[in-house]
């Protein structure tokens, strides 16, 4: 994660208000994504089976954030409300039908678009020294993506919200008194989006047939 921030970077004034500030961010993302829920092949015609693995995908996300800081010495706190916005990811491939035995014989081809989340964080600074910080925090909130899945026999699509949450670390620069630099690593869980399946007419699937329920962990 990098951010820039214009927070009044008033360092070791231990009498300081909560002073306003704003901040953009730019993150490069490994998207983890890892397919759950069953398949009941068209409402029974066959045993129902599970959605399996996972896929991975690079993502660039933007952002920005308005909060609250205040000095305590050589600690601050920075509580703050943060939206990002998600670049696509596209053709993530999950197992659909395992072949008996051995690896899977069709395959959940998974787009997720539309990616935002709106989280509450709250960060803790230590001063290393006049230029440099160190800060650990995190927060909660809401996250939302719009899902769509095919896998040839059944297909489903779908807008969904969850609980998401994020946990970081990392390092500021003071770069001056209006203007710090933020370089860190963030653990940001998204949250599960899901879709009900319905029959597409390949294979032994009439169409519009419902057919279970798919669901991404990201």
């Amino acid at each position: 994660a990098l951010s820039a921030s214009t927070a009044k970077a008033q360092w070791f004034e231990e009498s300081n208000p909560w002073v306003p500030y704003v901040s953009a961010t730019v993150q490069s993302a490994q998207v983890h994504a890892e397919a759950e829920g069953v398949n009941t092949v068209g409402g029974g015609l066959l045993p129902p089976f599970s959605a399996f693995d996972s896929d991975r995908d690079d993502a660039l996300a933007l952002g920005g954030a308005i909060g609250m800081s205040k000095d305590f010495g050589r600690f601050r706190t920075r509580a703050e409300i943060e939206g990002m916005w998600y670049e696509d990811q596209e053709d993530l491939v999950l197992g659909s039908f395992p072949g008996p035995p051995g690896p899977a014989t069709s395959f959940y081809r998974t787009n997720l678009d539309e990616n935002w989340s709106a989280l509450g964080n709250l960060w803790f600074d230590l001063y290393a020294g006049q230029y440099l910080a160190w800060y650990i925090g995190g927060g909660a909130g809401v996250a939302s993506s719009h899902l769509s899945t095919d896998d040839g026999v059944v297909a489903g699509e779908n807008t969904d919200h969850d609980f998401a949450y994020q946990i970081g670390t990392g390092v500021l620069f003071n770069l001056s008194d209006n203007a710090e630099l933020d370089l860190g690593y963030r653990f940001v869980d998204l949250g599960e989006v899901e879709t009900d399946l319905i029959g597409t007419g390949g294979g032994i699937v009439p169409v519009g047939v419902p057919s279970g329920v798919f669901r991404l962990e990201r």
